[in-house]
Order: C-alpha cells, then sequence, then structure tokens
C-alpha cells in the first residue's frame, strides 16, 4: 500500500506543477500523511478517510493563505517604457 500512495503523492505533485493552483499540492501533502500511516495501520479505509479529512481542510484553511503569501512575492509586470514614449511620439505625428 506504500507504493499506492507515493504513486499517488507523485502524481498529484506532478499535477500541481503543471496546473499551479496550490489545489493538488493539499492532497499531496494528505498522501504524504497517509503514505505515512500505513505503517501504523493496515487498514485502508482509515487512510483513505484521513487522505480525505486531511485535503479538505488542508484545501480550505491553508491553500487561501499561501495564495495570499503567493500573490505578495509574485512579480507585477511593469509597464515597457519605450513603448509609452512611442505611443506619445506617434499621438504628436497625427496631431
Amino acid at each position: 500500500m506504500v507504493w499506492i500512495w507515493l504513486g499517488v503523492v507523485i502524481s498529484l505533485l506532478l499535477t500541481e506543477y503543471l496546473s499551479k493552483n496550490f489545489t493538488a499540492i493539499c492532497f499531496a501533502i494528505s498522501g504524504f500523511i497517509s503514505c505515512s500511516l500505513t505503517y501504523f495501520t493496515n487498514n485502508y479505509m482509515i487512510q483513505l478517510g484521513e487522505f480525505l479529512v486531511v485535503g479538505i481542510l488542508l484545501l480550505v484553511f491553508a491553500r487561501p493563505y499561501c495564495l495570499k503569501i503567493i500573490k505578495k512575492f509574485e512579480k507585477k509586470p511593469q509597464k515597457n517604457k519605450i513603448n509609452s514614449k512611442d505611443k506619445i511620439k506617434e499621438n504628436i505625428k497625427k496631431k
């Protein structure tokens, strides 16, 4: 069962890398915890329940906070000064 959870985690990490919307990473973290839980219990329902509960809790509580932090550090695109000068010159030539 460990290999199944590792496969789930790797596929979720790949999905997150491609989408970058911080949804799959919440479930990837939950999958890693489920993978660790296999050493303590072999009950699949407990592992699946933990996967769903922790994933949803992370999605509801951690995702908005992390998105806010990510937006804070994203670089805003700067306006190209050359293009604005060219537009001013074009407007002057038209008049």
